[in-house]
């Protein structure tokens, strides 16, 4: 504790040391200065602690400033320092601390700028006091900023002072010469912060209750006014780096396609924090203030993801004319293609696989399709051809595939009807009529029969057998008739032998047995399509037989039994007929089985143990809209932690 303390006033001597040091060593010989002086002329005010500038430039500067402050009411200061003079301190603070107690600046209010130079790290940081912080804009010191650095670049330390002195004046004349009034204040409106000499980075941030924000946040948003970029701005900002150097490569070039084909702006911008604010409130201010969008609306979709520990979230806000497509559905779709990518931290994935239900959104409405509907909606007829047995899922062999695409052109051409069989992983609701399952899959299933070309006569006259595969191990099987008739001889399928047909098929389904089934399906198609019925398959005529068998039983045994009674057959009673209803042949317990009731649409677990894969369906989007804090641009927007 003794070691702590000793050290902390061993460094607050140092830094008196150094205010002293700093005036004696640059005290004029002469003493006009008194209390009621505006400025304080006893002293040089430009200072060189690293002896880069000659005695002569010194003088001449420092004859100059003195110039400058008497004209303009406000003080400019240089200092040029190493690390040995501001130590473990920052050195921002530390040209503060030595401006402060030099009594530096100009009027009551110390009106004034401080060009620092560290010599030792070749940094520059330039500080504004009083009047400086409310007639100079940041735009203005970062031009002040530039003008130093390519000063520096071609004439050094002295090149570097003579710029700063000559356009700071200009600047502060510009603005008029009535000094502030005081009271004395150091705090700032944006900050001011050292950066390399070498660079071009913006020396500036502003300020929003205290907190640094990044250097493209406008914190007057009241005086905002929306602009395009010019379109050459990156796209894809990782501040977060989560992306490797060829992953923002592949990332930003898909980015610049999806833009150059739909015409809007698409953004992906990450980042560790969002500065105090709400995430979707710093998403949109990104978006507006960086000058995104296209047209008269701003058109385009930016993705935020915030990776804050405290704070992880992907948000999405559409601007323009994409918010007619931006639903609440979509926008959920969207995020759940991100959320099983982020939750696994695989960002280039997310961000791919993202842009593609982009396109889809924007190109064709939808977010999630198959490979065939976008040529559907492009107005491309026939797209399976002959093809009946279309099958997008595998399992089927490709001997196994011919044979029962034979057997479906065989049943086509002997009934003069389409006979097709869809297999496909999950039902796609490509209308977004949001009905339940069944009629989404009817719809579904109607789409892929206008896309494929598929049906005979003017009437499109088929049958459609749908086994739909998703991903949590489970099947669904629809059965669709088309046209007017021409199933063999009945107009049409009951919803009775639809219903049966099903049921035939799904017999072996959860082992994945897909052209046994198929198979099975189309051995009772064909009798149907001949006989005009459904015939009962072996089981159930077995089952049948059996129970026949056991009623006639029973009715023979009540008939034995009577006549027995008749004739005064001396034997005692088994009392069977307990289980008869009196006066009907009704047996008591009996069940009524009935074949083929279920429901249409089917879900049959597979035989397999494997766990369903992890899903984002307990984790749903909150879906909003609103405007951003500068000039009331609105948006859509979709929110969800990860």
């Amino acid at each position: 504790m003794k070691n702590n303390r000793s050290q902390i006033r061993l460094r607050s001597g140092f830094l008196l040391a150094l205010a002293l040091i700093f005036v004696l060593s640059l005290s004029s010989l002469s003493s006009r200065a008194s209390a009621d002086d505006l400025w304080n002329d006893s002293i040089y005010h430009i200072g060189d602690f690293m002896g880069v500038l000659t005695d002569e430039a010194e003088a001449e500067f420092n004859s100059r400033a003195e110039a400058y402050i008497t004209g303009s009411e406000f003080d400019y200061v240089v200092m040029i320092v190493g690390a040995d003079n501001y130590g473990e301190s920052e050195v921002t603070d530390y040209f503060d601390y030595i401006y402060a107690k030099n009594s530096l600046g100009y009027g009551p209010g110390r009106d004034g700028m401080l060009l620092g130079l560290d010599a030792d790290r070749e940094n520059v940081v330039i500080r504004l006091y009083g009047r400086a912080n409310t007639v100079l804009s940041r735009a203005d010191i970062d031009s002040l900023y530039q003008t130093v650095r390519e000063a520096y670049r071609t004439g050094g330390y002295e090149g570097a002072v003579d710029a700063f002195l000559e356009e700071a004046y200009r600047m502060v004349s510009s603005t008029g010469t009535t000094y502030s009034k005081g009271p004395v204040s150091f705090e700032d409106t944006f900050h001011t912060r050292s950066v390399p000499l070498s660079s071009d980075e913006s020396g500036t941030a502003p300020l929003m209750n205290g907190v640094e924000m990044p250097g493209w946040y406008v914190v007057d948003a009241e005086h905002f006014v929306d602009f395009h970029n010019t379109g050459n701005e990156p796209r894809l900002i990782d501040n977060a780096d989560i992306l490797t150097q060829e992953e923002e490569a592949q990332v930003a070039a898909r980015l610049a396609k999806l833009r150059q084909e739909t015409n809007q702006d698409i953004v992906i911008y990450t980042d560790t924090t969002s500065y105090g604010l709400d995430n979707e409130l710093y998403e949109m201010d990104f978006y507006v203030y960086n000058g995104y969008g296209v047209g008269p609306d701003f058109d385009g979709i930016m993705l935020f993801v915030n990776m804050d520990p405290a704070n992880r979230e992907m948000v999405t806000t559409a601007f323009g004319a994409p918010r007619e497509v931006f639903t609440a559905y979509t926008s959920n779709q969207l995020d759940d293609i991100l959320y099983d990518h982020l939750v696994l931290q695989q960002y280039a994935d997310a961000f791919m696989d993202w842009t593609v239900g982009v396109e889809n959104l924007l190109k064709y409405g939808v977010v999630d399709m198959p490979a065939w509907y976008g040529a559907y909606l492009s107005g491309e007829p026939a797209i399976y051809g002959d093809t009946r047995l279309v099958n997008e899922v595998g399992g089927i062999s490709d001997s196994d595939t011919t044979l029962i695409e034979k057997d479906l052109q065989r049943l086509s051409e002997t009934y003069d009807t389409d006979v097709v069989v869809y297999l496909t992983h999950k039902i796609y609701n490509l209308t977004g009529t949001g009905g339940d399952e069944e009629v989404q899959a009817n719809e579904y299933l109607d789409l892929f029969w206008q896309a494929g070309g598929y049906g005979y006569g003017d009437d499109h006259r088929g049958i459609l057998l749908g086994i739909f595969v998703d991903e949590s191990s489970l099947y669904k099987i629809q059965v669709r008739e088309y046209g007017s008739g021409g199933l063999g001889k009945a107009k049409e399928l009951s919803e009775n032998a639809e219903k049966r047909l099903e049921d035939l098929t799904i017999l072996n389904l959860g082992s994945g047995n897909y052209e046994y089934n198929i198979n099975r399906y189309l051995r009772y198609l064909s009798k149907f399509m001949k006989w005009g019925y459904l015939p009962h398959t072996p089981f159930v005529r077995g089952f049948w037989a059996v129970l026949c068998a056991i009623a006639g039983g029973i009715f023979g045994g009540i008939l034995t039994g009577k006549a027995k009674k008749k004739n005064n057959a001396i034997r005692e009673a088994t009392h069977a007929d307990a289980y008869l209803v009196p006066n009907s042949f009704r047996i008591l317990g009996a069940q009524n089985i009935h074949i083929g009731t279920r429901v249409t649409a089917r879900t049959i677990k597979r035989d397999t143990d494997s766990d369903s894969r992890s899903s984002s369906s307990g984790s749903r989007s909150s879906y909003s809209s609103s405007s951003s804090s500068s000039s009331g641009r609105s948006g859509s927007t979709s929110r969800r932690s990860f």
